[in-house]
């Protein structure tokens, strides 16, 4: 289907192309379109996803890397704004696409599906849509999913007893929903051989009065946009030291409410930001002040995580000197994620 999506989209002569795409970037896309038609495994999505930032780079004002670019990065939940941003980019270029109603209507269903995923729970993986079922790009150490047995490469088949296959990401997503501590049961296909896996359901991190959940490529304008210094919990649903963070987040972290913006990413639903920010302890937690980053604290470490806190705090009410208070060096630029996200109750 992609490849008849493909031979419109690279027509030069349709109605609503403003240029023609240039040969090194229809280069990227014919290499990425053929990756998504061949692909098998999660690692061909994400090769077909850098064939199409290669071409948007490329010609970052020819639609059709970022139709294609959303296209693919649609297919994998933890990618979901990303996929927005991507299809947004298509639309603004082309606005009189033929495409355009459809396109429109999978942003909507993006945006419902990341709407969805704030109020759920995680078991530690990461699946990806492929044309004959769902495909698990990775299995986070430690958590439900790895005890349960599933694995990275696994195909998941049915869910509950309810076959995967011609579903979407959101569909698939509430059938891993439900009552915290209710057994899901999974049929899974891993090397050829049919593997049956079960699991109990958890419940979300984060006490909603005080913390707001996040896609992480949300992490950028959270920070940037934010009036007062914003503490970022990288945390999971099923690990011990985060349901002591949530448990005792009113009664350390509650007086900074106002003073401080508390917000949660779901480590196992963005695996690349985690690595991208050196995230390689649960939880941690990175301080940011005027966008920038001023401040790590890793695992449950309430004194240290106060005493940061009192600092920027204070730096943050006193008044101006005219010199920016030293930066404590940042783990990457938050802002420049490619267009993230999700996370989802198994």
């Amino acid at each position: 289907m992609l490849i008849v999506i493909a031979a419109v989209l690279l027509c030069a002569t349709s109605a609503w192309a403003q240029q023609a795409v240039p040969e090194a970037a229809k280069k990227h896309l014919l290499a990425g379109i053929d990756a998504i038609e061949k692909a098998k495994t999660p690692s061909d999505v994400d090769r077909a996803v850098g064939e199409f930032e290669a071409a948007a780079k490329i010609a970052p004002d020819s639609p059709e890397a970022y139709y294609f670019l959303g296209k693919t990065l649609s297919m994998t939940r933890g990618r979901t704004k990303q996929a927005i941003d991507a299809y947004n980019r298509y639309l603004a270029l082309a606005p009189n696409a033929p495409d355009a109603a459809k396109v429109k209507a999978e942003v909507a269903e993006l945006e419902k599906l990341r709407a969805w995923a704030r109020k759920s729970g995680s078991i530690g993986m990461a699946a990806v849509a492929l044309p004959d079922g769902f495909y698990l790009r990775s299995v986070y150490p430690a958590s439900p999913a790895a005890a349960a047995g599933l694995s990275q490469g696994d195909k998941i088949v049915a869910v509950d007893g309810k076959q995967t296959k011609g579903l979407s990401l959101l569909q698939f997503s509430e059938l891993l929903d439900g009552a915290p501590g209710s057994t899901c049961t999974m049929d899974v296909v891993r090397k050829a051989q049919p593997v049956k896996v079960s699991f109990k359901r958890t419940e979300p991190f984060g006490n909603k009065a005080l913390f707001q959940e996040i896609d992480g490529g949300d992490l950028g304008a959270e920070v940037a946009q934010s009036k007062t210094p914003v503490a970022v919990f990288f945390c999971t649903s099923y690990n011990t030291d985060c349901a002591t963070l949530n448990r005792m987040s009113m009664r350390f972290l509650g007086p900074y409410r106002g003073k401080v913006k508390f917000v949660t990413i779901s480590v196992d639903e963005t695996p690349e930001l985690a690595k991208k920010l050196n995230i390689t302890t649960i939880p941690t937690t990175l301080l940011y002040k005027n966008g920038d980053h001023v401040g790590t604290v890793k695992g449950n470490n309430f004194n240290e995580l106060l005493q940061k806190m009192n600092v920027m705090v204070a730096e943050d009410s006193a008044p101006q000197q005219g010199a920016a208070p030293a930066q404590a060096g940042r783990p990457a630029p938050v802002g420049q994620e490619a267009p993230s996200g999700g996370r989802g109750r198994r």
